[in-house]
């Protein structure tokens, strides 16, 4: 992952609510439910549509992490908080944004298939 700012691993189970995304920022891995992605996909939808951030933070319901999502001149950044790590941020533009919102997508489409 050294030249990439961010890499997802999808681990589809077949029950929905075993089915995993897993989001590698600079070396620390956020496991994500169905129902986290769901959250991301809202999050980014009110950033690229208002261009202003929703004041709200997403909770992970595995792990005990917290997003905060922030208009970037046409992408966005996240700010990730986990009790035992250092805060992580991510920037993306334009471009990188609508492949992570894409990746996300694909993820529910597919996990969305499932029991």
């Amino acid at each position: 992952m050294s030249a990439e700012l961010y890499a997802f691993t999808t681990d589809l189970d077949r029950f929905q609510k075993n089915c995993r995304l897993t989001l590698e920022i600079q070396g620390d891995k956020l496991p994500l439910s169905f129902d986290d992605a769901i959250e991301f996909k809202i999050e980014i939808a009110h950033l690229l549509v208002t261009e202003a951030p929703s004041g709200r933070e997403v909770h992970g319901t595995i792990d005990p992490w917290r997003i905060k999502f922030f208009p970037n001149g046409g992408g966005f950044s996240i700010e990730v908080r986990h009790p035992t790590t250092p805060v992580r941020t991510l920037a993306l533009d334009t471009r990188q944004a609508e492949t992570f919102s894409e990746q996300i997508q694909k993820f529910i489409d597919a996990a969305g298939q499932r029991t």
